[in-house]
């Protein structure tokens, strides 16, 4: 069962064919963006679960400058 929730910290709860998942979407390079996660979780009523996550390139990372990057993090989660 998906359920999808929205908190103020820019992440979401995401549901697709593979479960929900936290999506938060990272402008610039993505080990220089604060971890928005660390900020949703708590207050969610969710926590991560052991399924891979995803990132999805919204922009060429080859063709496109550091700090013009824009990905999306997909974490799988549960109900906690």
């Amino acid at each position: 069962m998906c359920a999808t929730t929205s908190r103020p910290a820019r992440a979401s709860a995401w549901c697709s064919g593979t479960g929900t998942r936290a999506k938060v979407r990272n402008f610039g390079n993505a080990r220089t963006t604060p971890p928005r996660f660390a900020e949703w979780f708590p207050d969610s009523g969710y926590v991560p679960d052991d399924r891979p996550s995803l990132e999805i390139y919204r922009n060429d990372p080859f063709d496109t400058p550091e700090n013009a990057l824009i990905t999306d993090v997909l974490v799988p989660i549960r109900p906690a």
